[in-house]
């Protein structure tokens, strides 16, 4: 009787821990791994440095002259100067772009008038650049990595030179199946992965021999601001025994 109840205790136990998701079953999780292959390597902060000119002559900052500068987060600007002795002076309000007005009179020096350009950098646009200044030089750097257009001086005297392009972030890629790349199967609630996998040729992959419950998948993408890697993941639940579940899929930036 007592080897009867022992052997009862021990096939209610095994039949407990086969309740729990992991490997011993004959259920399967497929799924694919997309995403971008960026071309740049290295992610790049793109720095600029804008001169203003010397305030005589022809070199003179105009009523309304304005030139152009982007942000790799997508934001467009526009940096117009508002003489503050005319009247008359208007906004250039450039479609699809956000304006920086700079206040100046003709009695101010360069150096005055870089350090404003600075402060309204500060004001309107401090999630999108940092800005030093020397003298008469602008130096003004994008918060977030990635390539994109040039600024341009347009109908000013503003002297502009990129220092460092931007490279990186999600632009500027190749989109499409990761191929030969890891991907991680984490069992229920456990903290660490249990198995991985190779993608194939078509960016697919497969967990074979598991038991129903709930699973976590996951692979490795490229931050396009910071350029870290970053855990990207999915879910996926196995509910009948002899079944192939596709799992959600994954997108990664390499």
């Amino acid at each position: 009787m007592k080897k009867s109840l022992m052997t009862l205790f021990v096939v209610a136990a095994l039949l407990s821990c086969n309740k729990e998701p992991g490997s011993g079953g004959n259920s399967s999780i497929t799924g694919k791994l997309n995403g971008m292959v960026t071309n740049s390597e290295d992610p790049e902060y793109e720095v600029t440095t804008v001169i203003v000119p010397i305030q005589t002559g022809e070199t003179a900052i105009d009523d309304g002259d304005f030139w152009v500068i982007n942000a790799a987060g997508g934001n467009q600007y526009y940096v117009w100067y508002d003489n503050t002795n005319n009247p008359l002076s208007t906004d250039p309000m450039i479609p699809g772009r956000i304006g920086i007005d700079v206040e100046f009179n003709f009695s101010q020096s360069s150096a005055t008038i870089a350090s404003n350009t600075a402060l309204r950098f500060q004001q309107i646009a401090a999630a999108d650049f940092t800005v030093t200044v020397d003298n008469d030089i602008l130096t003004i750097t994008n918060t977030e990595f990635g390539q994109v257009a040039d600024a341009d001086n347009m109908n000013s005297p503003f002297a502009i030179d990129v220092q460092n392009q931007g490279a990186g972030g999600s632009s500027g890629g190749t989109e499409g199946p990761i191929v030969e790349e890891r991907v991680y199967l984490i069992y229920g609630g456990e903290d660490f992965y249990s198995e991985d996998v190779r993608t194939d040729d078509q960016g697919r992959y497969q967990f074979r021999g598991l038991r129903k419950g709930n699973y976590t998948i996951y692979s490795f993408s490229k931050n396009a601001s910071s350029g870290i890697l970053e855990r990207v993941e999915v879910e996926a639940e196995i509910t009948k025994n002899k079944t192939v579940v596709e799992a959600p899929e994954l997108y990664v930036i390499k």
